[in-house]
């Protein structure tokens, strides 16, 4: 992470580890972490931005609350009964991705539960990938990859009433407009990309001593991309269950 300040402040930025490849030694000012054991993400960076801007000391006025204005719904809510669940199956690494069939068998127990509409969030990439995922679903089930931009997709967030989703954007979007999240974990860690806010709604394989690997590929050649393959669609749709 790096930041830049106007008026001869120079540059901010992390010490190593985290930042990587020299990058401290292009800083000015390097935020100070603590010794030991890794931060998660979001702390790490808020101590640049703590570098870059202190915090108000004791006695001074705190700082405003965030403003977060989205747009409107682009589109009417669903007209199904029951709780409206976002679903963000999809990521850039194969090793984050839970198989879209067990999506789909989450959302059903939750659908024979609870009712309600599943609208499948994802980029113009993730259209072909979202219309099977609606398929295997079936009723209440709503493809919109591609159909929102970021604003939009949070102002669906903001709205829904729960989001399942895998190590993603959407994810750390929804956790910080408030939304419950379940979110089901592979490669990587989530103490330290986990959803900040609700750490306890994350569902990962445990005993495996390959996880985690923080790879983008899964280099278990035995058992392949087992770290997703264990988790179940009842243990999500249980935590599902509790969050709703």
């Amino acid at each position: 992470s790096l930041a830049r300040r106007t008026g001869g402040g120079g540059k901010y930025g992390m010490p190593p580890p985290p930042a990587r490849e020299h990058a401290w030694n292009l800083y000015h000012v390097r935020a100070t972490l603590p010794a030991g054991k890794r931060l998660h993400s979001a702390d790490e960076m808020m101590a640049v931005l703590d570098a870059f801007a202190p915090p108000p000391a004791e006695g001074e006025a705190p700082l405003p609350p965030l403003d977060m204005r989205l747009p409107p719904l682009p589109v009417p809510p669903p007209e199904e009964t029951g709780p409206w669940v976002a679903i963000a199956p999809f990521s850039r690494w194969e090793t984050k991705n839970w198989p879209a069939a067990k999506f789909a068998e989450t959302a059903k127990i939750l659908r024979a539960d609870w009712g309600g509409a599943f609208w499948i969030l994802g980029g113009k990439g993730d259209i072909a990938a979202g219309e099977r995922l609606a398929q295997a679903i079936g009723k209440g089930a709503r493809n919109c990859c591609g159909a929102f931009g970021l604003l939009e997709t949070c102002a669906v967030l903001q709205a829904a009433d729960l989001l399942l989703a895998v190590d993603s954007g959407p994810l750390h979007w929804a956790d910080a407009l408030g939304t419950p999240a379940v979110s089901v974990y592979g490669a990587t860690d989530p103490a330290r990309t986990g959803p900040h806010g609700q750490p306890d709604r994350v569902v990962a394989a445990e005993g495996l001593s390959c996880r985690p690997c923080h790879k983008r590929v899964c280099a278990n050649g035995g058992k392949p991309l087992a770290c997703l393959e264990a988790v179940a669609p009842a243990a999500v749709a249980a935590a599902a269950a509790e969050a709703l």
